[in-house]
């Protein structure tokens, strides 16, 4: 039997005079073990938190994604991102989004809130779509759309 045990396991401390028995190895050994063993399952538990945690921020934080794009002309066309986003703000590279109240060249577009007339279509400048946004191009008497009119620059900024 030891003499003494120690203060945060309990285990065996033997003076010089003690009658050392087997048992008492076997005894600290499975106390060695079982604390290990919890401390190993803590340090996995804990290491599981941090993963949950740094994807639940990750989902949390905005997106942003900015770019440039040339107009083709082409009557519609789609800008793809990385992400679908919820905001979109484009404008020519000389910041132009409209000129004098008739000619359009984009805007601010949010979810279910296309830069144009949301209830008809054909004067739509700028709309969200998945994993991207539409800009449109059309010519009319005094004015039209032109977010993608051929050879000019555009910048855009978009939030996801």
């Amino acid at each position: 039997m030891p003499a003494h045990l120690t203060e945060h396991y309990q285990l065996s401390l033997w003076e010089a005079d003690d009658q050392v028995q087997r048992a008492d190895f076997n005894s600290d050994n499975q106390k060695i073990d079982a604390a290990l063993k919890a401390q190993a399952d803590a340090l996995q538990a804990e290491q599981a938190a941090r993963e949950a945690a740094v994807l639940s921020i990750n989902r949390a934080m905005v997106k942003i994604e900015t770019g440039c794009y040339v107009g083709d002309g082409a009557e519609s066309r789609v800008i793809p991102l990385s992400f679908t986003p919820f905001a979109v703000y484009s404008a020519t590279d000389l910041g132009a989004t409209d000129r004098e109240g008739r000619s359009y060249f984009g805007g601010l577009a949010l979810t279910d809130h296309p830069v144009g007339e949301s209830s008809a279509p054909e004067y739509r400048i700028l709309e969200i779509v998945n994993r991207g946004f539409r800009v449109h191009q059309r010519t009319g008497v005094n004015g039209g759309v032109y977010s993608n009119n051929d050879k000019t620059r555009y910048h855009y900024i978009a939030f996801g």
